[in-house]
């Protein structure tokens, strides 16, 4: 079929809406768009499957492109379910970040965000996992040419992930361009990864002029935490977002 109301592919452009979505997403732009000095401000757009999520986070770039245009703002886009398991997506996650970024910023963020990710990654079983993708771009290069290897930088007593997220704050607050990083279908990943996802985002990913869009199920976000942290449950997620937006429902005549 042909017609273009049997597409079930997000919309890019207002004109596509049938559903009333853009009112909603031109309000959410504007938000991001007033946030003047972010620091790691995490908002999340919550709705079930087959909601209007995708489309939806679709209309709100529409609307921001004008600011990126303007270079006030800096989209990143990253797709967690094109990486398979913890240790690549943790990965996959600093590689998005130096390649987003970097352009915008200084040879000291190029410097400070792949020794902070060689900590972290570190920190599990990603040693091995990370010198594995020595040739693919940004981290997975920096590994292999600029980083040496994760164990020589462990060496170095001065770098600690502290000292090392100080420097990385203080090279993104030096610069007037904010980051707005999208992370969408969350819920389309393993519990463990949609964990991943979370943790990155509470611990590194607390940066100035950093705002992160995260785009899941919110009742399947709150079961796999309460499974993984009962003594938690819903409360782990209100640790990590400071703002919460429902997606709201289509009306029955759109439907109609």
């Amino acid at each position: 079929m042909t017609d273009a109301s049997y597409n079930d592919r997000p919309i890019t452009e207002p004109k596509g809406d049938l559903y009333r979505l853009d009112p909603f997403a031109q309000a959410l732009a504007a938000s991001i768009r007033k946030m003047v000095s972010p620091e790691g401000t995490v908002l999340a757009l919550n709705g079930p499957w087959g909601s209007g999520k995708s489309s939806t986070v679709n209309l709100v770039k529409h609307h921001l492109q004008a600011a990126v245009e303007a270079g006030e703002l800096v989209l990143l886009d990253f797709k967690p379910w094109w990486f398979k398991g913890d240790d690549a997506l943790a990965l996959a996650f600093f590689r998005e970040l130096y390649a987003g970024m970097g352009p915008s910023l200084g040879e000291k963020f190029k410097k400070v965000l792949p020794k902070l990710g060689a900590r972290v990654l570190q920190s599990g079983s990603l040693v091995a996992e990370g010198l594995a993708f020595a040739g693919m771009s940004a981290i997975g290069k920096l590994i292999s040419s600029g980083m040496q290897t994760a164990v020589g930088l462990i060496g170095n007593n001065s770098d600690t992930v502290d000292h090392l997220h100080r420097e990385l704050s203080q090279s993104l607050r030096e610069q007037s361009k904010r980051f707005l990083i999208v992370i969408d279908d969350i819920d389309r990943l393993t519990p463990d990864e949609a964990l991943m996802i979370f943790r990155l985002v509470k611990s590194v990913g607390h940066l100035p002029n950093v705002i992160y869009l995260l785009v899941f199920d919110r009742a399947l976000a709150e079961k796999i935490a309460s499974d993984r942290f009962p003594s938690e449950g819903p409360q782990y997620l209100e640790k990590i977002i400071q703002v919460s937006f429902d997606l709201p429902p289509a009306q029955a005549t759109d439907l109609q």
